[in-house]
C-alpha cells in the first residue's frame, strides 16, 4: 500500500487533483494491492510496461514521477528501507514530430474563426506563439498600448 500523501499544502490545487487522480486510478489498482515493503523492482517494471502499452509515453512518465515521489517520501518517513524505484528504468518519453500549420493554413483558420468568442485568443496564439496558459493568464495591465506590446 502506498503511503498517504500529505502533499496538498505543497501543490497548486489543480496539480494536486491531477496527481491524486493518478494515484487513485492508475497506481493503487496495481501497486496498491501490495504492502509497501513487499513491492519489488520487478513489479514496478511490469507496471511500467503495462502503462507503456496502454498510455502515451508522457503520461507513463508522469505516473512514474508521482510513484517515485511517493516512494521517496516513504523512504524519508522510514516506512521502507529500500526504495525499489531506484532500481527500475523509468518509462522513456518518445519524441514526437512537431506538426505545425503553414502560413496559409493559419490564415484560413483565422478567417473561418472570425466572429468566434475565442478569436482573439486564437489570433494571439498564432501571431505570438503564446501557449494557452499564457494567453488565459493575460490581464489588462499586461498590455502596453503606447509601445503596442504584451508582457507575458
Amino acid at each position: 500500500m502506498l503511503p498517504q500523501h500529505n502533499a496538498k499544502p505543497h501543490y497548486k490545487p489543480n496539480v494536486y487533483d491531477v496527481e491524486k487522480s493518478i494515484v487513485r486510478k492508475r497506481i493503487i489498482p496495481v501497486i496498491g494491492l501490495h504492502k509497501l515493503q513487499q513491492i519489488k523492482p520487478l513489479a514496478v517494471t511490469r507496471f511500467y510496461n503495462q502503462l507503456q502499452e496502454n498510455y502515451s509515453s508522457d503520461y507513463a512518465r508522469h505516473i512514474h514521477v508521482v510513484l517515485r515521489n511517493a516512494f521517496v517520501m516513504a523512504e524519508k518517513w522510514e516506512m521502507i528501507l529500500d526504495n525499489p524505484i531506484k532500481k527500475v528504468i523509468p518509462p522513456r518519453i518518445k519524441k514526437k514530430e512537431m506538426k505545425v500549420w503553414t502560413v496559409e493554413q493559419c490564415m484560413i483558420f483565422l478567417i473561418e474563426a472570425e466572429g468566434h468568442a475565442h478569436y482573439i485568443a486564437f489570433s494571439l496564439a498564432i501571431h505570438t506563439g503564446m501557449r494557452r496558459g499564457e494567453i488565459l493568464g493575460l490581464r489588462w495591465k499586461d498590455i502596453n498600448y503606447k509601445t503596442k506590446t504584451l508582457r507575458v
